[in-house]
């Protein structure tokens, strides 16, 4: 489905207020650090990394599993300097202690001061600049009732003015069960103190908390599959790559299909058009895709994908066993590659969030 078909698709639901939207990461690429630097920089803050750079690679793919990583390393530092016991036989003492320290990294990262410039515009600072965050505003003027995410950041609430509702609030907060200007933090949130003082807190991080959230039902997964039943939802933000949009996709099979097409799930894809997945994806979910990215665009992002892999094929350097890692040699001596990299990046964050904004100017 095409950006402009939405309002003529849905002008019912956008009437009677009965889409909800559930957000991911995607979202907030313009302002967040990517999954990729966000790796990179927590895989700094471990004092020695005994890692291949092919094991890396492999954890870079995998958000929840550098997370889980990072806190057992973690673990093994404090148990080391004598600051927690060595035996702890149910590990919670030492998860959550390697959990405390993660929590404190994320909210150097994703906890911004959100502000207003002179044209009330809210905004935050990155890198030295001002970034309004026009999309957050669009989405929040646009669903005023109720937001599902699973954003650890705390823009929405902050753009929006609205409650944010975590998985010890939920069932106490009159706005919940009203719907009325809440956002819900559907893996918690990392804010407040920053520590991990509960083994149950409801913030999902690293891949024990997901495993654990998949197996054990919490109000949070009774609170969202009531709402697949009563609503229509439509996800923005989330890739392949993501391991929610999987579950999400799960539960909507395992509640919704067999009674038949009650209710739609849009998904708004920031993947590339001709991703096989979205064709067997609408194929045997009956999930209607949604391209954020036009035709054209998706063009002038794989252009640059091919000038980075013609650079990469004349260099060799992969080929060669050297000291140096391949990505550290490739900022020494291939600037024509890292400055590719550059336009690819920003030129896709651009096109997402420019996509993302049509998208939600059409409800």
């Amino acid at each position: 489905m095409e950006i402009d078909d939405i309002k003529i698709k849905l002008k019912k639901e956008i009437k009677e207020h009965s889409i909800i939207p559930f957000i991911g990461s995607g979202f907030s690429a313009h302002v967040a650090p990517t999954w990729n630097q966000f790796i990179k920089d927590l895989f700094a803050g471990i004092s020695e990394c005994t890692l291949s750079e092919e094991q890396k690679k492999t954890l870079f793919q995998d958000p929840l599993e550098a997370a889980e990583f990072f806190i057992w390393q973690k673990v093994d530092e404090l148990i080391e300097k004598g600051k927690i016991p060595l035996q702890d036989p149910n590990n919670i003492i030492h998860y959550e202690a390697g959990k405390d320290i993660l929590l404190k990294f994320i909210k150097s990262q994703l906890i911004f001061n959100v502000k207003e410039n002179k044209d009330k515009q809210k905004i935050v600072e990155k890198d030295g600049k001002d970034i309004v965050l026009d999309t957050h505003q669009a989405l929040c003027d646009k669903f005023k009732r109720v937001i599902y995410t699973t954003n650890w950041d705390n823009l929405i609430e902050k753009v929006g003015g609205f409650d944010d509702v975590n998985i010890r609030t939920q069932l106490q907060h009159k706005k919940t069960r009203e719907r009325d200007g809440i956002v819900i933090k559907f893996h918690g949130k990392p804010d407040g103190d920053g520590y991990a003082r509960h083994w149950d807190d409801g913030l999902i991080v690293s891949k024990t908390d997901y495993w654990k959230r998949i197996t054990e039902e919490n109000p949070f997964d009774i609170l969202f599959k009531n709402d697949l039943i009563q609503y229509n939802f439509i996800f923005i933000g989330y890739s392949f790559r993501d391991p929610n949009i999987s579950l999400m996709i799960y539960e909507w099979m395992k509640i919704l299909k067999p009674m038949g097409p009650q209710n739609k799930i849009l998904w708004a894809v920031i993947d590339y058009r001709n991703d096989p997945r979205i064709f067997c994806l609408q194929k045997h979910t009956g999930i209607e895709p949604i391209y954020l990215l036009t035709e054209r665009q998706c063009k002038d992002l794989r252009i640059l994908e091919d000038q980075i892999k013609t650079y990469c094929l004349k260099c060799k350097i992969c080929d060669i066993t050297m000291d140096i890692s391949v990505k550290d040699y490739c900022k020494k001596t291939c600037a024509n590659m890292i400055d590719c990299q550059d336009k690819l990046n920003k030129k896709r964050e651009e096109y997402i969030k420019q996509g993302i904004k049509n998208l939600i100017d059409q409800f």
